[in-house]
């Protein structure tokens, strides 16, 4: 079988996956049921504003749990 289709999550959370495979001659279509995955940690975000010209920057850490 060969992928035809991959990514890779980066991101803290709750992700869900299923897998599809097309078939061929000798088998038929499937897919997986769901799966769950939860990723928890800390990243840290860099957030940009302004008001009437003044820049505001600021740099937040989020923890998932």
């Amino acid at each position: 079988m060969q992928a035809t289709n991959f990514g890779y999550v980066y991101g803290l959370g709750v992700h869900q996956f299923t897998a599809r495979y097309s078939g061929d001659p000798k088998n038929l279509a499937s897919r997986t049921s769901i799966l769950t995955q939860t990723i928890t940690g800390t990243t840290s975000v860099g957030l940009q504003g302004n008001t009437a010209g003044d820049y505001h920057y600021v740099n937040v850490t989020i923890g998932v749990q």
